[in-house]
């Protein structure tokens, strides 16, 4: 004879509101996602084409986001390394990334090497199929980078997904349903991040 299994949810099911919690599935009542983003940004669900609005930031960095008006948010992320601003990102670019970041020499060049050596060939192939002598990542192309196992928060073409992203903060910062998530991680949060 088993014993009949009961499940509790932490969602209130209405009808208005739309079902998140599966009960015999318990990563989803583990990882509720954030249900009021809509409140500080319009259309979270919109890619967004140069800004990243956040809950915090509704209007993301402004500053930033009009100083590179002219790039989409993924290159926007990247453009710090590309240290001379020509659109291509070079090997040694993103060793002085590292190192100036505080990195030290041994994980500056694994870093060097995974990036390169992964990403190098996708921002290249959109030119050409020879592929780079020198490992280069191309800005205009850094869409092309992206990865099934990626997070979601940017689409195909490199924009922004304001809902995505505070689904990762709600899903892994925040102790119960009641809690707002936080707005910094811890190592270990960081790392169920990247493993779930």
């Amino acid at each position: 004879m088993t014993a009949k299994r009961t499940f509790s949810t932490n969602s209130s099911q209405t009808w208005d509101e739309p079902t998140y919690v599966a009960p015999r599935v318990p990563v989803t009542w583990q990882r509720l996602p954030r249900t009021d983003t809509d409140n500080n940004i319009s259309k979270p669900y919109v890619p967004r084409a140069t800004s990243a609005p956040s809950f915090e930031q509704p209007k993301g960095s402004e500053k930033f986001s009009t100083h590179h008006h002219e790039y989409s948010v993924m290159q926007q992320h990247c453009i710090y390394w590309d240290r001379d601003e020509d659109g291509i990102i070079w090997p040694t670019d993103t060793w002085i990334g590292f190192r100036d970041l505080g990195f030290n020499v041994l994980f500056s060049f694994l870093a060097v090497i995974f990036i390169h050596a992964s990403m190098s060939l996708p921002t290249r192939l959109a030119t050409t199929y020879v592929p780079d002598p020198f490992f280069r990542l191309y800005l205009a192309n850094i869409h092309k980078d992206k990865h099934g196992s990626d997070s979601g928060v940017f689409d195909s073409y490199g924009r922004f997904i304001p809902s995505r992203f505070e689904d990762i903060w709600s899903q892994y910062t925040r102790r119960s349903s009641g809690e707002p998530p936080r707005t910094r991680m811890t190592l270990s949060e960081l790392w169920e991040f990247v493993k779930g």
